[in-house]
């Protein structure tokens, strides 16, 4: 799994296989909230794609995504969990 994280360590993008490749990063913003959106021929984002476009948003819209990071831990907060005996926590969303 890859995330992408604030300094404080808050998530900014997270997923579980980015492919190599060339593609072609775009964002929308609705109701407040910025979608990053990675278009492929694979269908899938790109590892250094992802990268490359968190970096720019990070150097001009900062505010935004540490703002959607805060809300991301909010909602993951607020959803009934447990620990298993390893350490794993695990969120059961309602």
């Amino acid at each position: 799994m890859s995330v992408w994280l604030t300094p404080d360590l808050k998530p900014i993008v997270a997923g579980t296989y980015f492919p190599p490749g060339n593609m072609i990063p775009w964002f929308s913003k609705c109701n407040d909230i910025i979608a990053l959106f990675i278009e492929s021929k694979y269908g899938q984002p790109g590892f250094t794609d992802i990268l490359n476009r968190v970096a720019s948003l990070w150097k001009t819209r900062r505010a935004d995504l540490t703002e959607q990071a805060d809300d991301v831990i909010n909602q993951l907060r607020d959803q009934p969990s447990t620990i298993d005996e390893k350490g794993i926590l695990f969120c059961f969303p309602g």
